[in-house]
């Protein structure tokens, strides 16, 4: 029982040592109460008026890209864009493989043609991304793949030139790998992009996608 004897002593040693100096410990407690106050003040006084500055920010931006585009809605600055983009290739040279091109691409797809049956060809909606692409249609129907006919796809950002749509670009597969490197050795400058939306019927993991210059 000793133990509970001396917690019992302590505690009332305390409640003593309150009784006799009330006032300090409560002035003590007041300031400790005050300092904690401001500092909590201060601290999310400074968050609060980071946000607030940061809202600001933004804010500003968002009325700058009004200014410019005369108060438009998303949909038609995306219009906008897309029409100045078929502007500026409409200065370009329209892209066409030649003869010498397409027998180049031939030779290299040949050794692989098992593994490119019924390939999808897609391109962006233009005039001159179609015509390119029925370029590489008749390579493919030459070599007897049965290619699907050219499908038409909006381009997201940064979907430009000739591209191999990829399922998972971080893990292509073998036949998609080997098909990249056959166009490389072609000479076709290619880079590869995400095929978000494959065709159900597609027994395979990448597709061939014409964009805008």
């Amino acid at each position: 029982m000793r133990p509970v004897e001396e917690l019992v002593n302590h505690v009332l040693g305390q409640f003593r040592m309150l009784r006799d100096a009330p006032v300090p410990f409560i002035a003590a407690v007041i300031v400790a109460g005050v300092v904690i106050w401001l500092a909590m003040d201060w601290r999310y006084s400074g968050i609060i008026a980071n946000r607030d500055s940061e809202i600001s920010a933004l804010k500003t931006q968002i009325e700058g890209y009004r200014n410019v585009f005369n108060g438009a809605e998303p949909e038609q600055v995306l219009k906008k864009i897309t029409a100045l983009q078929n502007q500026i290739a409409s200065f370009l040279p329209p892209r066409r493989l030649t003869e010498s091109d397409k027998k180049k691409l031939s030779d290299q797809l040949r050794p692989i043609a098992s593994e490119l049956k019924e390939l999808i060809v897609y391109s962006d909606t233009s005039s001159e991304s179609r015509r390119y692409a029925t370029d590489f249609l008749a390579v493919l129907r030459e070599l007897e793949l049965k290619p699907t006919s050219v499908l038409t796809l909006t381009v997201e950002e940064n979907q430009e030139g000739l591209m191999v749509g990829l399922v998972d670009p971080k893990n292509p597969s073998p036949a998609a790998t080997r098909f990249i490197e056959a166009l490389k050795k072609a000479d076709l400058k290619i880079h590869t992009t995400l095929w978000s939306a494959p065709q159900p019927q597609s027994s395979r993991d990448f597709d061939l996608f014409i964009g805008p210059q």
